[in-house]
Formats: structure tokens, C-alpha cells, sequence
């Protein structure tokens, strides 16, 4: 520790505005008072142009004004920790509505916050680990209580504190470059997909079952591990399709035996998978092999008088999607849902097959640039991390 620091307990240098379970009661004399609403109230004070805060357990951001805000307004300088999920911790100076949160406030004068946040960031392993349970995480509080925090003079934490703000400033700023550049290439994308898929002369229309085999998938017995003692297939769910946001799956997924997949469903590779039931509901994906896949799955298996490539992307297009989720929310379930009878009748726009290739060879290869930056933007955070947590250490070693 440097000269003239000293190491104090995070529960011994601020006021928290709950009380735990598990820490002595008389190191809990003091407490804060904050106003809480709930996930969907916060979400549902989003506006644009702001300028209260929302402070969300998750990555969600935003702000409201203070007339929406009303007696749900709070004021001050915070760190907030997620009472459930994983260890986002933020801080924040001003008004603010919160949500999920435990929320601290400096004990006195000689802390400052925002440093109190820098050495938390700089531990944020730890505390991650500090959130326990099966399901949901919690923080389990004696131990975030315990945190040791190294703390110079006031002056100092200012100093310290106007030092990370500039080079973390400038990270963020990498961050936003990469950012933009692959926001651009998506808008790019998606303005060349309505542009090339807009219907033309000479184009037919088909429904998705006159354009290959249609099916639903189908999963073996769990019960039954001969099913599953063998690296055989790949057996799909809804979270490996459209993984990386570019239409790829997952094929690094529970695998099945030949005997699983033989009492499963098969689906070979050029076939397209689209999420037919849940809150995913029209997620669309290609496979480029075999698979095998869940019942919350519709496929269509083209046959080769057509391009699965173009109907993937004629199956991407907005219009199509809406008719997917139109479909699927008007069944009076629980969750949305579309069957196969009705999917398969959904039809798309179909130029020649030479057409279908040239469109799809272009989507592809702006396709290829979106995945491109979305790797670079993947190197940047982690970069970006690193720098921060080197700076960290510089600091608080």
C-alpha cells in the first residue's frame, strides 16, 4: 500500500439505504432513505431528451424529465449495486429515478464517491463473486460490506479521480468509433435488404411450403442418455440460432447420438430455422450442417430450384418478420406462437434463380463486412477493459 494510505471496510465509508442480515447491528447505525419503483415503471419513463437519470439493475440506460419522475425523484451522489443479476455497479451524481437497487452515499466529507466507485471497478471480480444463488444471483452484503478500499487524503481521491475520468474518456471514445462504424454497416445492410428484395417485374410469389420440405422440430426423450452419449448431430435450441446477430448457429451445443438423432429430426445443411413460439419468437437462422432441433422451431428445407441463401434474406426482410410476429401474437396463448400450418402458408417474393443469386451474393458480402466490425467492435471492449483495469491497477497496487 502506498504511503499515507490507509485500508477501510466499504461498509466504514458510506451509508447504505437498506439494512443486512449478517453484518453486527451496531455498524449499521446510520441509513439513507432512496425512493425504488419497479423494472417496468422505470422502463416505462424512457424518454428522449432527458435529464434525470434512470438507474437500472441491468445495462438498460436512459433518462425521464422530473415531471414524469414525480415523487418517485431522487437526488444526490450514488453508487448503486443490482440486488439481483450480476455485479453492474454504477455511479451518479444528480437526480435519478432508481429500480433494483441498493444505493450508498458517502459517510462524510473526507470521501469522495466516484473515487470509492474507481476502487470498486478496480475489485470488480471479487464482487461479482460476492453474488451467490442458484437461478438469479444476489449479492450476499457481509461480504461487499467487507470490501477493503485503500484511501488516501481527500485531495488526492480528487486528483486520482480527475486523472481516470480523462483516460477513461478516451476509451470510451474507441468504444464509440467502433460503435458507429458497426452501427453504419448494419444500416447499410438493412437498406441494401429492402432495396434488393423489393419485388420487380417478373417476379412470382410463393408460399414457404411451395419452396422446399417444411417441418417442425422434434426432441428426443430426455430420459433416454442413449441419446446423448455421443457427439453425433448437433441438437439446436432457440439461443444457438442467430447467435453472433448475423443468422450463424451455434453448432458448440448439447450433441446427440445417431440413435437420438434417428428419433429425433434431422435437418441438413441449407436449411433455415426461424424461433416459432416465446419471446424470440421470428428468430431466423441458417445451418451450413446437419442439425437437429427443439419443437419451438419451425425449418424449411429449400430445394434446389432455389437459393436458401436469398430465401433466408427474403425471410429477414421487416415485412416478412411482422407477419411472423402478427401470426404468432394473435394466437390467444400465453406466449407467442405460430404454428407450422400457418407458417408455411406465409409467402415471399421470388425472382429467377440467377437473380436470387446475385441478390444473395451481394447481401453476403456486406453481410461479411457486418461481421467483420462486429468482431472488431467484440477486440475493442475487451481492449477497452483491459486498458481500464490496467489503469486500475497503476492506481490502487
Amino acid at each position: 500500500m502506498k504511503e499515507g494510505w490507509k485500508y477501510m471496510k466499504l461498509g466504514e465509508i458510506v451509508v447504505f439505504d437498506k439494512r443486512f442480515k449478517g453484518v453486527p447491528k451496531e455498524q449499521q447505525k446510520q441509513i439513507v432513505s432512496f425512493k425504488h419503483v419497479s423494472a417496468e415503471t422505470l422502463k416505462g419513463l424512457h424518454v428522449d431528451n432527458g435529464d434525470v437519470k434512470l438507474l437500472a439493475t441491468g445495462l438498460f440506460t436512459g433518462y425521464t424529465t422530473q415531471e414524469l419522475a414525480g415523487n418517485n425523484l431522487n437526488s444526490g451522489e450514488v453508487i448503486s449495486f443490482p440486488t439481483g443479476g450480476n455485479a453492474n455497479i454504477k455511479y451518479h451524481k444528480g437526480n435519478f429515478v432508481d429500480s433494483g437497487n441498493i444505493l450508498c452515499v458517502a459517510k462524510d466529507d473526507s470521501i469522495y464517491l466516484k473515487y470509492v466507485h474507481f476502487g470498486l471497478l478496480y475489485q470488480n471480480d471479487y464482487i461479482e463473486s460476492c453474488y451467490k444463488g442458484t437461478g438469479i444471483h444476489h449479492p450476499f452484503m457481509p461480504d461487499i460490506w467487507d470490501v477493503k478500499v485503500p484511501i488516501p487524503d481527500i485531495s488526492t481521491q480528487y486528483s486520482i479521480v480527475a486523472r481516470l475520468d480523462a483516460e477513461f474518456a478516451k476509451i470510451e471514445a474507441l468504444k464509440a468509433n467502433a460503435e458507429k462504424q458497426l452501427q453504419a454497416a448494419k444500416d447499410l445492410f438493412q437498406a441494401a435488404l429492402k432495396e434488393l428484395l423489393t419485388p420487380k417485374e417478373g417476379w412470382g410469389e410463393k408460399k414457404l411450403k411451395e419452396l422446399g420440405k417444411t417441418q417442425t422440430g422434434c426432441t428426443p426423450s430426455m430420459s433416454n442418455k442413449d441419446y446423448y452419449n455421443d457427439n453425433y448431430i448437433p441438437f439446436v435450441k432457440p439461443s444457438e440460432i442467430n447467435y453472433d446477430g448475423l443468422g450463424g448457429i451455434n453448432y458448440e451445443t448439447q450433441m446427440l447420438s445417431k440413435l437420438g438423432a434417428n428419433a429425433g429430426r434431422v435437418f441438413p445443411a441449407k436449411s433455415i430455422f426461424m424461433v416459432c413460439i416465446g419471446a424470440t419468437i421470428s428468430k431466423l437462422g441458417y445451418s451450413v450442417r446437419d442439425v437437429s432441433c427443439n419443437q419451438q422451431i419451425n425449418v424449411i428445407t429449400p430445394n434446389e430450384m432455389y437459393d436458401y441463401k436469398y430465401i433466408y434474406y427474403a425471410m429477414l426482410h421487416p415485412h416478412f418478420i411482422q407477419k411472423v410476429i402478427k401470426e404468432g401474437t394473435s394466437a390467444q396463448a400465453t406466449l407467442p406462437i405460430i404454428s407450422k400450418g400457418k407458417w408455411e402458408v406465409l409467402s415471399i417474393k421470388i425472382p429467377s434463380l440467377s437473380e436470387q443469386q446475385r441478390i444473395a451474393a451481394r447481401l453476403d458480402a456486406l453481410s461479411a463486412n457486418v461481421k467483420a466490425l462486429q468482431t472488431n467492435y467484440t477486440e475493442t471492449i475487451t481492449l477497452c477493459n483491459d486498458l481500464k483495469q490496467a489503469l486500475l491497477k497503476k492506481v490502487f497496487e
